[in-house]
């Protein structure tokens, strides 16, 4: 029940089934870690209706345009979502603007909001990370750990790399014995590098 052939055409169609019911909903493969119904989602989960799915759609398109987003945009990437982890996400993170979420909260809220029937005591982080990797730079890291969708104004990738390097530089100390190979003889407080050469401890 409730499965829906692909739109052909990858058109919009948010005024009803289409794209926006039951995304992946053949139970292909999903890239992003959720299967396209509740047996390969795994976890007893249920599927949203096609009218559920359409509803929530309309609702997101909404949130994004008064968040700033392009209407037209927002319905294109929406058209072009295949995985259901991916397309929760893209969902979520509408709610959220361009200030974004973090991954526990982008759970939250797609649990809080019926968008998917994760069971409560299920650990759902690592499937958004996975959805989030293979957004193709739908979703960008915003900084503090926070991801929102690339399409909104004012939004722009923070690296988390250098927020890394940033904090370890900040920390102070702590880094120093990090990638030493060995360690010369107990006592000595000789510290030996890569290529046997002998650092300061």
């Amino acid at each position: 029940a409730g499965i829906q052939q692909q739109n052909p055409t990858g058109a919009a169609q948010l005024g009803g089934p289409g794209p926006d019911a039951g995304a992946n909903a053949s139970g292909a493969a999903d890239p992003a870690g959720g299967g396209g119904s509740a047996a390969a989602g795994g976890g007893g989960e249920e599927e949203l209706t096609p009218e559920e799915e359409s509803q929530q759609c309309r609702e997101c398109l909404e949130a994004a345009v008064r968040a700033g987003a392009d209407r037209q945009r927002v319905q294109e990437a929406l058209s072009r979502l295949k995985s259901r982890n991916l397309r929760i996400v893209f969902k979520v993170l509408c709610h959220a603007g361009p200030t974004g979420l973090r991954v526990a909260d982008i759970v939250k809220f797609a649990r809080e909001h019926r968008f998917v029937n994760w069971p409560g005591t299920s650990d759902r982080t690592g499937s958004v990370h996975c959805a989030i990797r293979t957004s193709k730079d739908m979703i960008v890291h915003v900084g503090t750990h926070q991801y929102a969708l690339a399409l909104f104004p004012g939004v722009v990738h923070v690296p988390k790399s250098e927020q890394r390097r940033g904090a370890r530089a900040a920390g102070g100390g702590g880094g120093g014995v990090v990638g030493l190979v060995g360690a010369g003889p107990v006592g000595t407080g000789e510290f030996r590098g890569p290529g046997g050469e002998g650092l300061e401890a």
